[in-house]
C-alpha cells in the first residue's frame, strides 16, 4: 500500500471521527437542554448556561414540547410563528 493511499484513509477516518464527535456533542447539548427545561429553566437561562444561540435553544425547546407530548402547543406555534402577542390577546379576549 502506498503512502498516498494510507494518507487518504487516515484523512477520511479523521473527518468521520470529527463529524461523529460533533454529533455526539450536539446530542449532549440537546440532552442538557432537555434536562434544564424539565427543571423549569427558561430558554434564556439555557442559552446562557449552554452558550447556545437562540435558534438552537428554540429548536431544543420545540423538541422538548414534543417529548412531553405537547403536540398541540407545537402545532399552534407552527401556525402562529412570530405573532404570539396577537394569539395571546385573542385567547385572553375569549376568556373574558
Amino acid at each position: 500500500m502506498s503512502f498516498s493511499v494510507i494518507g487518504a484513509i487516515l484523512k477520511k477516518a479523521t473527518e468521520e471521527n470529527e463529524t461523529s464527535k460533533e454529533q455526539t456533542e450536539m446530542m449532549s447539548q440537546a440532552a442538557k437542554a432537555y434536562k434544564l427545561f424539565s427543571d423549569g429553566k427558561s430558554p434564556v437561562d439555557i442559552a446562557i448556561t449552554l452558550n447556545l444561540r437562540q435558534a438552537e435553544v428554540t429548536e431544543f425547546y420545540r423538541e422538548y414540547w414534543k417529548l412531553k407530548q405537547l403536540y398541540d402547543l407545537s402545532r399552534v406555534y407552527e401556525e402562529i410563528k412570530g405573532d404570539i402577542h396577537s394569539f395571546v390577546n385573542l385567547s385572553r379576549f375569549q376568556i373574558c
